[in-house]
């Protein structure tokens, strides 16, 4: 059975029957049995899923024999001229991120039903082709297919923000097109690069292919290796990491973000946050680093840096709004910046907790985006300082609203906590895989740039979250706490049980990660792994010594070489 192409495809095929035939007042109902199929299938592949992280294959691509982590593997061919084919699978990484956006999805029909009164049947549809987009960027291997479903993430998402949207949205959704426009291109100019230059590895030696094909990764992370080295990566790595970047989105290429999540609906933002964001990361954790692992090396303090500005910038600037929605929104700046922070330290540790901090911004934010729309239908305005004392009648509300104030806040015993914590411990331990450049002379120069100040980087990162709490408290304070100065205030009903439902799963999902992570961690190992292999291939087996095996070397010839560094180098 088809299973991977089922969960693609079911949203859009069911949606387009459902939302185009059925009678207007049973759309929502039709898009909610949609999404929870959806679900099923998802959690039955989960089921099907080899967790171990021991599953390998051989599979046929680039005309060679290799092996592959992809399960489930699904490969049709589709332009055969140009070697594009429909090929999709699942490893650990792309699993866990399947899995958050069939939940997401649900939620974001859910909190639809009573904010959305015009034009049902085309936001519906639009929320389930948004959904296939998404689950075809997690699953596809083939390039082009990657690239396609890509821009499919576009197209809904322009009509939910340009139709459903508040008052700015033309602006917001112009802005949003521009900059995701830019990086689109900029993706395709890297995979024509690619589409020339593929190959595999074969007993450690690149070997590329003379039969042109988007296959580039030849369906495994750590056998495609580096496409060229650093001088002839530098502008395809480039190219694809501004694509990448500017979805996370990080500073400066940001600022697209909070217009968007301020004008969006409520289900665009829960979306938008949840999981489109998880995009940029995991393309960046997917492709950059397996595939070019020289300029990974390179660019790593460079992207350093700059995550470490979008925490500090994101944070500061939440502090500073006055718009619920647009703090929330800014916040999402800041928890990125430690994702990507935790990719480009380059150890296993950091890597697993930038992971980790995806499923967790995942699960806080878009429980505070649903908090915000749930105010913003009782209220019709989103500023803090029309608000005050709102536990008095609305206590499950603000109880529920606390945990995910506090998941996001990095409490610990919440899931916050225990992603943002593991990107600070192992942003400190960079060294030795860094230290192992010493074969590799771009990359040991820029490691040397980063190892000298990772206690300070650490540092810096950490003010990021005592600034979330700042921004956090404060809003939730003006919020809930304090005298009931507006009267209209005093008569708002608290949750329905289709709010608290949402707000309560998502609780109950910070507190499990928050107080027992190991489960998830361990299903995160394997992704790690396969994510930094060949970056450390690159780090020790340079292009000019990839052939050499270190058994090879007696003790004799070890000890010949001279000192403890120069024997180390050599």
């Amino acid at each position: 059975m088809p299973l991977l192409t089922l969960i693609i495809a079911v949203p859009t095929i069911l949606g387009l029957l459902a939302c185009f035939f059925l009678p207007q007042r049973t759309v929502k109902y039709a898009a909610l049995a949609i999404v929870l199929i959806d679900l099923a299938l998802v959690i039955f592949a989960a089921g099907q899923f080899d967790w171990s992280g021991q599953y390998q294959r051989e599979v046929q691509s680039f005309e060679h024999t290799v092996p592959s982590h992809f399960q489930m593997r699904e490969h049709v061919p589709w332009i055969e001229p140009f070697r594009i084919s429909w090929t999709v699978g699942v490893d650990h990484l792309s699993m866990l991120m399947v899995l958050l956006t069939a939940a997401i999805g649900v939620l974001a029909v859910l909190c639809s039903w009573s904010g959305i009164k015009k034009r049902e049947r085309e936001f519906y549809f639009f929320l389930l082709v948004l959904q296939t987009g998404i689950m075809g960027t997690f699953l596809a291997i083939d390039l082009f297919l990657f690239y396609i479903f890509w821009e499919l993430m576009l197209i809904p998402l322009y009509f939910l923000v340009g139709i459903w949207g508040s008052k700015d949205r033309i602006f917001a959704t112009m802005k949003f097109v521009l900059y995701t426009l830019a990086g689109s291109v900029l993706m395709l100019i890297a995979l024509i690069w690619m589409y020339y230059n593929n190959g595999y590895y074969e007993d450690g030696v690149f070997q590329q292919v003379k039969t042109y094909s988007f296959e580039v990764m030849a369906d495994t992370q750590a056998e495609a290796g580096a496409l060229g080295s650093f001088r002839t990566a530098f502008w395809p790595f480039l190219a694809l990491f501004l694509a990448f970047a500017i979805k996370i989105p990080l500073f400066p290429l940001h600022t697209w973000l909070p217009d968007a999540h301020t004008e969006a609906p409520t289900a665009g933002s829960v979306i938008l946050a949840g999981v489109l964001l998880k995009t940029g990361g995991y393309g960046i954790i997917r492709y950059c680093l397996p595939l070019f692992p020289d300029a990974t090396l390179v660019f790593a303090p460079l992207c350093t840096w700059l995550a470490i500005i979008a925490i500090i910038y994101g944070a500061m600037t939440a502090i500073v709004q006055t718009d619920i929605k647009r703090l929330v929104a800014y916040s999402s700046v800041s928890h990125m910046g430690f994702v990507v922070l935790g990719i480009f330290s380059l150890n296993a540790q950091a890597m697993s907790g930038a992971i980790l901090t995806m499923i967790n911004h995942g699960i806080s934010t878009s429980g505070l985006f649903l908090a915000v729309g749930m105010l913003y239908e009782r209220t019709h305005t989103r500023e803090m300082s029309k608000f005050g004392g709102l536990c008095r009648n609305l206590p499950i509300f603000a109880a529920l609203t606390m945990v995910m104030v506090l998941s996001s806040a990095g409490l610990p015993g919440l899931n916050g906590f225990i992603g943002e914590f593991t990107v600070l411990v192992g942003s400190m331990s960079n060294v030795p895989i860094m230290m192992q450049a010493h074969e590799n002379p771009a990359g040991f120069a820029a490691a040397m740039g980063m190892t000298q100040y990772t206690w300070f980087i650490a540092a810096l990162a950490a003010t990021g979250v005592i600034f979330g709490a700042v921004y956090l408290l404060i809003m939730y304070q003006k919020t809930f706490f304090g005298k009931l100065d507006e009267a209209r205030n005093g008569s708002l009903k608290d949750l329905v049980p289709r709010e608290w439902l949402q707000l309560a799963v998502l609780s109950v999902a910070a507190v499990w990660i928050g107080l027992f992570p190991r489960p998830i961690l361990n299903a995160i190992q394997p992704a790690t792994e396969l994510a930094l292999e060949s970056v450390s291939v690159s780090i020790m087996l340079p292009e000019d010594m990839a052939s050499v095996e270190a058994e090879e070397i007696s003790e004799e010839e070890w000890a010949a070489a001279g000192e403890t560094e120069d024997a180390a180098s050599k």
